[in-house]
C-alpha cells in the first residue's frame, strides 16, 4: 500500500505543477511543461534515495511557483482596481 500512496503523491505533485504553469507566459509554460515531463519520466528509473530527493526538490519548486503566481495575481488585481486606472469622467 505504501507504493500506491507514493504514486498518488507523485502524480498529485506532477499535476499541481502543470496547473501552476498555466499562470506563466505561453512560451515559458511550454518550456516548463516539457522540462517537468522529462524530469518526472527520468525519475521513474531512479533509486529510492534519489526519488526522495527529487520529490523534496519538486515540492519546494511547487511552493515557489505557487507563491510567485499568487504574487503576480495580486499585482495584476491591484493594477486593475487601482484608482489611477479607473476613469473619473462622468457620462452626460
Amino acid at each position: 500500500m505504501a507504493n500506491v500512496a507514493h504514486v498518488s503523491r507523485v502524480r498529485s505533485l506532477y499535476k499541481r505543477i502543470l496547473i501552476l504553469h498555466r499562470f506563466m507566459p505561453i512560451d515559458l509554460r511550454a518550456l516548463g511543461d516539457q522540462y517537468v515531463k522529462d524530469e518526472f519520466r527520468r525519475a521513474k528509473s531512479a533509486s529510492s534515495v534519489e526519488v526522495k530527493s527529487f520529490i523534496t526538490e519538486w515540492e519546494v519548486r511547487d511552493t515557489l511557483i505557487l507563491d510567485q503566481s499568487e504574487m503576480l495575481t495580486s499585482r495584476v488585481s491591484r493594477l486593475v482596481t487601482s484608482p489611477s486606472q479607473v476613469s473619473t469622467h462622468k457620462s452626460h
